[in-house]
């Protein structure tokens, strides 16, 4: 063992095992360290201490009251059972039925996601199609609200750097406006202040 203190684990080891030739090290070493030999001792009068205290049984509420604050999750599939078995009733043709239609459904979920999974293709092509389509209408209604607002500029603007300038203008257009709407704010009150 090289010459360097003893750390929690090695005092722990040295107390469960002192007799043992493995603890020849640590005795080595506790006979030129003043300051491990205090921790051992230390050590051994709080094990000595623990070991001789009286044994307190708690009070029948206990168990309840800590319990009562210890927050419990269910794994997911747990919760999943119980809450499908909460929904069941308890027996007869109800039972029967609701497990029926409850089969079918997933027979149905499970036939149109194998159909969809299989037919990939033309779904991404009928994505693209509507994507398209859908940006083609954003940026028609964009072009008449930019003409609208703010004249043929914008609008050239909208068409030469398509939905990037909208992007960029709608943020810039809210902070000007804030800061106009809290410098117009300011101004009125100190001529509130001023009046008053």
């Amino acid at each position: 063992m090289t010459d360097q203190h003893l750390e929690a684990v090695d005092i722990e080891r040295l107390l469960d095992d002192e007799g043992a030739p493995a603890a020849a090290p640590f005795a080595a070493h506790l006979a030129r360290c003043a300051s491990c030999r205090a921790l051992v001792e230390e050590a051994r009068f709080v094990s000595e201490m623990l070991s001789t205290a009286p044994h307190l049984k708690p009070t029948r509420e206990f168990t309840e009251r800590v319990m009562g604050g210890v927050q419990f999750s269910a794994p997911w599939h747990v919760a999943v059972g119980e809450s499908v078995r909460a929904a069941l009733p308890e027996q007869g043709t109800a039972r029967t039925a609701m497990l029926v239609a409850s089969s079918f459904a997933a027979l149905v979920t499970t036939t149109a996601v194998v159909w969809v999974a299989l037919r990939a293709n033309e779904a991404a092509v009928v994505a693209g199609v509507l994507v398209e389509r859908g940006s083609a209408l954003a940026m028609r209604v964009a072009s008449e609200v930019a003409g609208t607002l703010f004249g043929p500029t914008a609008v050239e603007l909208l068409r030469t750097h398509g939905l990037t300038a909208v992007a960029i203008a709608i943020p810039a257009f809210v902070l000007t406006s804030g800061v106009a709407l809290a410098g117009f704010n300011a101004l009125s009150s100190t001529a509130r202040v001023r009046r008053g």
